[in-house]
């Protein structure tokens, strides 16, 4: 009877597996080494995406759609003055509920109503945006600036990573394999384990861009809300070697 041989290694994240009866119906039928390859970029941020919501409370659904509305304007004002072009401004619709007193986990009469509508403004030159979300910090009723930060030739960079990624898990199984009667005999599969990015988004309210302005020491009020210089973009694969 066949035994099963198993063998992990832990410098990484791979596993060797010899074929046998009992996991044949799980593992290919024959000798693997599955390994990880990972690759970063930092790169320079060259556009932005900026979620705004505009939000009002009120006992009156009227009243809080009007606060709603009055704010919108403002925001369209603001995003006039920084020449911010009519197509990169996007409106969503606008969202209501009801908020209701509760007793013992039982819903009561209704205490007044959320009226919200999010804009969505895309970003081609990010020179402008200290001073916009600075000025959009400073409107009443924006209850949260969430800004995405990417580049535009992310298809090639990832292209790029997902090159290095793969470079990267050949170097890891070479040197696994280095000091035992293997060798790597070809890919026998791969697949795509995620594409990532971090530092890239910025989110804020006006409460707290008030404080960041209040504790700025006298520097201008811009100044506290910035992109950021760099932006890591991360690709990650998984690759199945068949060995000899």
């Amino acid at each position: 009877m066949n035994k099963v041989l198993k063998l992990f290694l832990i410098a990484g994240t791979f596993t060797i597996f010899s074929p046998l009866d009992a996991v044949a119906d799980s593992f290919p039928p024959i000798p693997f080494l599955m390994v990880e390859g990972h690759a970063k970029a930092e790169v320079p941020p060259d556009k932005a995406t900026m979620n705004i919501n505009v939000s009002a409370f009120d006992p009156q659904s009227a009243v809080a759609a009007e606060t709603v509305q009055k704010q919108l304007v403002a925001l369209i004002a603001v995003l006039v003055k920084h020449s911010i072009p009519e197509d990169a401004i996007t409106a969503h619709n606008l969202a209501k509920n009801v908020e209701r007193a509760r007793k013992d986990r039982n819903e009561m009469e209704i205490l007044g109503y959320h009226v919200s509508r999010s804009v969505k403004v895309e970003l081609l030159e990010l020179s402008v945006y200290s001073k916009l979300a600075a000025d959009i910090a400073k409107l009443d009723n924006v209850v949260t600036v969430a800004t995405d930060f990417d580049v535009t030739n992310r298809d090639s960079i990832e292209l790029t990573l997902m090159s290095e990624a793969g470079a990267d898990a050949r170097r890891t199984a070479d040197n696994m394999i280095g000091g035992m009667s293997r060798k790597i005999a070809r890919v026998y599969a791969l697949s795509e384990s995620s594409i990532s990015s971090s530092v890239g988004t910025f989110r804020f309210g006006s409460d707290r861009a008030h404080r960041l302005a209040m504790s700025s020491y006298g520097k201008p009020y811009q100044e506290t809300i910035f992109e950021p210089s760099t932006i890591d973009l991360r690709q990650s694969i998984s690759v199945m070697f068949e060995l000899e």
